[in-house]
């Protein structure tokens, strides 16, 4: 798709970067202009909100976590990832349901940020999302249900290459997050962790009681 730049009118332009202009009345104008244009303005800064009301920088968020060695399964089959046994996969016992706000600076107080769901740890920092849960009107929705699965018929999830595929026991529930590659039907998972079954469905049960309230709040 290709578009105009709104400063010098260049037309059919592959990239069209944000920027800010002040406007008359001292407002911040924000504008999509060419790469020849961008450095004549103040680039549009991206901030990172909690409903804590922190705010942070893209260079500030917490790291992503993986294992650092991939465990793999075929989807469509009972869950039984290998070669790492069930029992050794790693605890994360201050799982959290993140509600991650994202807005531009220039807006901030002025607007509502954009909300993404996140699989979290305050000790090892995001560890995935969940394909259809990953924003806060999903969460919103009349029908939505809590991911989960059993051992028989796990939760499993595909885009673009992308999988996350869960099942859960009388004790824990079991994550498994990646993108491949896919050997042969396998497909290996680089993230891979349990929650105790009661916090997974407290942190959802919470979550989904918050993303309602902001989004009433919203709509006023």
């Amino acid at each position: 798709m290709f578009m105009d730049c709104a400063a010098c009118g260049k037309q059919h332009i592959a990239v069209r970067y944000p920027v800010l202009r002040v406007s008359a009345d001292g407002e911040y104008e924000e504008l999509g202009v060419c790469a020849s244009c961008r450095p004549q303005f103040v680039p549009v800064e991206t901030l990172f909100v909690r409903l804590s009301g922190e705010t942070y920088t893209q260079g500030q968020r917490p790291p992503s976590w993986s294992n650092g060695a991939a465990v793999q399964w075929q989807a469509g089959e009972p869950f039984n990832p290998s070669p790492v046994p069930l029992s050794e996969y790693p605890l994360i016992e201050d799982f959290e349901i993140l509600l991650e706000g994202v807005i531009s600076k220039h807006r901030l107080g002025k607007a509502m940020p954009w909300y993404f769901v996140w699989l979290f740890s305050p000790s090892r920092g995001y560890l995935t999302h969940i394909l259809g849960a990953d924003e806060l009107k999903d969460l919103c929705r009349s029908h939505f249900q809590i991911p989960r699965g059993d051992f028989v018929y796990p939760y499993h999830d595909v885009d673009q290459g992308w999988h996350i595929s869960m099942a859960e026991d009388e004790a824990f529930v079991y994550v498994l997050a990646g993108g491949g590659p896919e050997s042969g039907s396998l497909t290996l998972y680089t993230t891979w962790f349990r929650v105790a079954k009661p916090r997974y469905a407290q942190q959802w049960e919470q979550a989904v009681r918050v993303a309602r309230a902001l989004l009433r709040k919203k709509n006023r």
